[in-house]
């Protein structure tokens, strides 16, 4: 494996690598479980459910975001939820510029979080129905 060389710019400071001219919407889904909250993380689930969140990865991280996005919301895609459907505390990681996303686990069950270029940081997993209101 090689390792390219940052380009360097003009003040002598290193680069961020180009991203080849691609679309973010072209890009695989990254998941993130920095930002999980306490009540809503992995360990906060039942075993079955724990199962559920890897394969629901696993199976997105293998779609390009733009057949997430075009995918139906109870299947395979994602649905915009308003800052004003939720119900538990919203931590500093959500800043104001983000877009919340529940992305769906299992059934009707999501993990509620943002997406950043091809990262998807999930904030909370909401096995309980809890998180934001579905009405």
């Amino acid at each position: 494996m090689t390792i390219r060389q940052p380009k360097a710019d003009k003040r002598r400071r290193i680069a961020a690598p180009e991203t080849g001219g691609k679309p973010a919407s072209l890009g695989y889904p990254i998941f993130c479980l920095r930002n999980l909250q306490a009540g809503y993380d992995i360990e906060d689930l039942q075993a079955d459910d724990q199962c559920h969140v890897v394969k629901r990865m696993r199976h997105l991280s293998r779609m390009e975001w733009l057949a997430v996005i075009n995918a139906p919301r109870h299947g395979a895609g994602k649905e915009n939820i308003s800052r004003s459907a939720i119900r538990v505390a919203m931590p500093r990681a959500v800043t104001n510029d983000v877009t919340l996303w529940a992305v769906r686990y299992t059934q009707r069950k999501a993990m509620v979080g943002f997406r950043s270029g091809d990262v998807f940081h999930v904030v909370w997993i909401d096995h309980n129905f809890s998180v934001y209101s579905h009405g």
